[in-house]
């Protein structure tokens, strides 16, 4: 679910993630996607896998069309695993 929080062109959303693998568990995830420049470039934010292991991503959101967007994305952005 999603709505227009605080400010125009702000959208916070939210919702639950259930892999399809066994022994799934539901997670849960919130991230807000902030207008840059008109609907053509966002800023996104978002926090998942929560509450167990909960990670960190941040992207920016270039739509190119109607229908093709081009996102990059960093994620688990605070990590303390070092994978050396």
């Amino acid at each position: 679910m999603g709505r227009e929080f605080l400010i125009e062109g702000l959208m916070l959303n939210a919702g639950i993630n259930i892999n399809g693998f066994s022994k799934s568990e539901p997670h849960g995830f919130m991230n807000l996607l902030c207008h840059i420049y008109k609907e053509m470039a966002c800023f996104m934010m978002e926090c998942d896998n929560f509450p167990k292991a909960a990670r960190f991503n941040f992207g920016l959101k270039f739509s190119l069309m109607e229908y093709i967007d081009l996102d990059f994305i960093v994620r688990d952005c605070f990590s303390t695993n070092d994978k050396r």
